[in-house]
């Protein structure tokens, strides 16, 4: 079985379709959709309903799909989820909202564990250790190279107790997430 994995469209409905398309030249059979379908890009209801019909797909809530339940207000932060909120039919929102947070799958004897987040796997080592903004700050005063970066990432994480730990109680598989 041949997947194609798709995480974080964030409403970006042109670059979904070539993205299919792709997939679909390239031999994917089945799709793995794993979260963030809608805000940021103007195109959140053609996102959803282009993956609500296709019948080859697996997918997942991610954590922008919470940010549709924003209630009115005046947090400029989240006026683009209100918006989005605003363009979605009712029914969209409630397909969304329905989505289980994870998957697990077998394939051909292999498990396929699917989570928008690390953090359902392995806790928040990961997260809290190498977000985006940790990660600018860290590396704020100097230029990193791909090859010091991962070094780091997996001196820092593998040095954690918790994490391998929670890394040795893993049931065997595929784990596949967003962000």
């Amino acid at each position: 079985m041949k997947f194609a994995i798709i995480s974080d469209i964030h409403g970006n409905y042109l670059a979904l379709e070539l993205v299919i398309e792709d997939a679909l030249k390239l031999g994917a059979e089945e799709f793995l959709f794993v979260g963030d379908y809608c805000i940021s890009i103007p195109w959140p209801k053609e996102v959803v309903e282009t993956i609500r019909a296709m019948d080859n797909a697996h997918i997942i809530r991610g954590n922008e799909e919470g940010y549709l339940n924003v209630p009115d207000g005046t947090d400029a932060q989240f006026e683009i989820s209100r918006w989005c909120k605003r363009v979605l039919s009712e029914e969209q929102r409630k397909w969304l909202n329905a989505l289980p947070a994870q998957i697990d799958l077998e394939c051909d004897s292999v498990n396929i564990h699917m989570a928008h987040s690390s953090e359902a796997f392995i806790g928040k080592t990961e997260t809290e250790n190498f977000s985006t903004s940790r990660i600018a700050l860290r590396y704020a005063d100097r230029y990193v190279t791909h090859e010091e970066f991962l070094n780091d990432i997996q001196h820092e994480l593998l040095k954690n107790d918790e994490l391998r730990q929670k890394l040795d109680t893993l049931p065997g598989g595929v784990y596949i997430f967003g962000h």
